[in-house]
C-alpha cells in the first residue's frame, strides 16, 4: 500500500461545543465522521487541554467511531500560551494521561514547546518536558492507545540535545514540533532517522503545519522514507474566526464574508458538498453562527482534497513536476531534494554543513525563566 502524509484538521472549542450540542445544518451535522456529514475524513486532532475538565467522555460524547482516528494533543502548547499571559493553570498531569487513555488512539506527551519569539529559555522547556515525559512513561496504563514522544528544536544543535534527552524513553513514535521552514521538520526527521528513533517508522506526526508548502515537503518526505505520516492544523478553521472562504482547490488564496461584506456575488463559487447545501445569501448572513462553521468546512474540504491530489501526483515524477510549476513550487522541491542526495550521501552533517540556510535560521534571544513551569 502506498505511504501518505494525511492531513488532520485539529479540533477548536467551538466547533466541538457545537458537536456536543448537536448543531446542524439543514439535513447535515457539522461533523466529518457521522452518516449525516458533508463528507467523510477518517481522522481529527483534539487538545486535551480544553476537554479535560470540560468533557471526561469526549469520544462518547461527540460519538466519535471507533474506526475513526482520535489524536489528542497534550495541550502543551496552551498551557505555556496560558501562562505567557499569567492565567494559573489548574490541570495535572494525570489528568491529562488518564483523559488521554480514555478518549485517543494517538495521544503525545506533555511537552513544553518553544517559540521562536518567546524569552522562554530552551533548557527550561526541555528540562520540565523531559520531567513531565518521565512522569507519564512511569504511570501509564492503557498501552493499547499509541503514546508519541516530542521533539522540539529551532535548530540542529537543539535538535540532536533534545533528543539525546528524549530518546531513553519507551513510546510508540515520535511527535516533531520544530517550528519554521519546512526543511527543518525533514531535516528533524531525518535526524530521528538517522539515529534510529524507537518507533519512528508509520508512527510519526508534524505539529500545527498546514498550507501547500507543508503539503508538498511532506508528501516528499513521506515518499522518500517510505512511511506514513500526519500533520495538523486549524487554519482551515479561519472560517469560523474571518469568516475567510478558500478558494476551490486551494490553501492559500481567499476572499472573506465579513460583517460590512456586500452581496455582490450571485452565486457560490464552488460545488464541494458542503456549498451544494448553501446559498450565496447564507454566506452573507451576519446574525446566524453556523454560518463561519459552514465556510470552515468548506475550507476544511479544500484542505483534504489539495492533499489528498498532492500524495496521488507525488508518486509520478512527470505529474508532479507539472502540478509544481502549475503552484510555481519549484525552488521548494529543488531545495527538498537536494537534502535528499546530500542525505544519501553523507548523513545528517552533510545536509547541515551544506544547507545551512535552509536548516538553521537565527534565533531571537533566548533567556531562561527557571520557575516559569512549575505549575503542576
Amino acid at each position: 500500500m502506498t505511504k501518505t502524509s494525511l492531513f488532520v484538521p485539529a479540533i477548536g472549542p467551538v466547533l466541538g461545543h457545537c458537536w456536543k450540542n448537536q448543531k446542524s445544518w439543514k439535513d447535515h451535522d457539522l461533523k466529518w465522521f457521522s452518516d449525516k456529514s458533508f463528507f467523510k475524513h477518517p481522522i481529527s486532532l483534539v487538545s486535551s487541554y480544553f476537554e479535560v475538565n470540560r468533557e471526561p467522555e469526549y469520544r462518547k460524547t461527540i460519538q466519535y467511531p471507533e474506526k475513526s482516528i482520535l489524536i489528542s494533543d497534550s495541550g502543551g502548547f496552551q498551557v505555556a500560551s496560558f501562562r505567557r499571559k499569567g492565567i494559573p493553570c489548574k490541570i495535572t498531569l494525570m489528568d491529562i494521561l488518564r483523559w488521554q487513555e480514555r478518549n485517543a488512539d494517538i495521544g503525545m506527551n506533555l511537552d513544553i514547546p518553544l517559540d521562536q519569539y518567546s524569552s522562554f529559555g530552551f533548557q527550561t522547556c526541555l528540562d520540565q518536558s523531559i520531567e513531565n515525559f518521565q512522569i507519564f512513561q512511569d504511570n501509564r496504563q492503557n498501552y493499547n492507545f499509541k503514546l508519541y514522544n516530542v521533539l522540539h528544536g529551532r535548530n540542529p544543535g537543539e535538535i540532536k540535545t533534545w533528543f539525546e534527552a528524549a530518546r531513553k524513553f519507551c513510546f510508540d513514535g515520535w511527535a516533531i514540533g520544530v517550528k519554521g521552514l519546512p526543511y527543518q521538520h525533514i531535516y528533524a526527521y531525518m535526524w530521528l532517522h538517522e539515529h534510529d528513533a524507537l518507533n519512528l517508522h508509520d508512527n510519526c506526526h508534524i505539529f500545527g503545519v498546514g498550507g501547500l508548502h507543508n503539503m508538498i515537503s511532506l508528501a516528499m518526505l513521506s515518499k522518500y522514507f517510505d512511511t506514513n505520516l500526519t500533520f495538523d492544523s486549524s487554519s482551515w478553521a479561519m472560517g469560523s474566526r474571518t469568516r475567510r472562504f478558500y478558494f476551490p482547490n486551494d490553501c492559500r488564496f481567499y476572499t472573506e464574508f465579513r460583517r460590512n461584506s456586500t452581496t455582490n456575488l450571485l452565486d457560490v463559487p464552488c460545488k464541494c458538498p458542503v456549498c451544494q447545501n448553501v446559498t450565496i445569501q447564507d454566506y452573507y448572513i451576519q446574525s446566524n453562527g453556523i454560518i463561519p462553521l459552514l465556510l470552515s468546512l468548506h475550507n476544511l474540504y479544500q484542505y483534504i482534497e489539495i492533499n489528498s491530489m498532492i500524495n496521488i501526483f507525488v508518486q509520478d515524477n512527470d505529474a508532479f513536476e507539472s502540478f509544481i510549476k502549475s503552484r510555481n513550487e519549484e525552488l521548494l522541491i529543488q531545495n527538498i531534494q537536494k537534502m535528499f542526495e546530500s542525505y544519501e550521501r553523507g548523513g545528517c552533517r552533510l545536509v547541515e554543513n551544506k544547507h545551512k540556510d535552509l536548516v538553521n535560521p537565527p534565533l531571537k534571544s533566548d533567556i531562561a525563566d527557571k520557575n516559569l513551569f512549575r505549575y503542576i
